[in-house]
């Protein structure tokens, strides 16, 4: 008489807990990580709602930490141009720096609550 061993089934609960260990301590090593930019789209619209088309804007960005009239830590201006809906593009933390330094923001300190 042979016998054979049963095989380990691992349990669903487990393999959920393994790949959050796996994944989630990357993710939360990561999240401490200063970002190079930040990606950010709008719609520019004028006084009315209506869409402000084909036209050069500037665009002032500041990050805030604490509460909402804190001083900006850090705040750039980017130039812009609108598409045929209004829609412009930009990367926060790739503009022209008014004042601050983006590598520098401590992003541990922001609360999202």
């Amino acid at each position: 008489m042979v016998l054979m061993k049963k095989p380990i089934l691992l349990n669903r609960n487990f393999l959920i807990i393994l790949a959050f260990l796996f994944f989630g301590s990357s993710f939360i090593t990561n999240a401490q990580n200063s970002p190079e930019a930040i990606n950010y789209q709008a719609v520019a619209r004028n006084i009315d709602g209506e869409p402000l088309s084909n036209i050069d804007l500037e665009i002032e960005v500041g990050i805030i930490q604490g509460l909402i009239n804190n001083p900006a830590v850090y705040s750039e201006i980017h130039s812009v141009t609108t598409d045929d809906f209004g829609l412009f593009a930009l990367k926060i933390g790739e503009g022209a720096p008014l004042s601050g330094d983006f590598s520098q923001i401590n992003w541990g300190l922001i609360s999202l609550t």
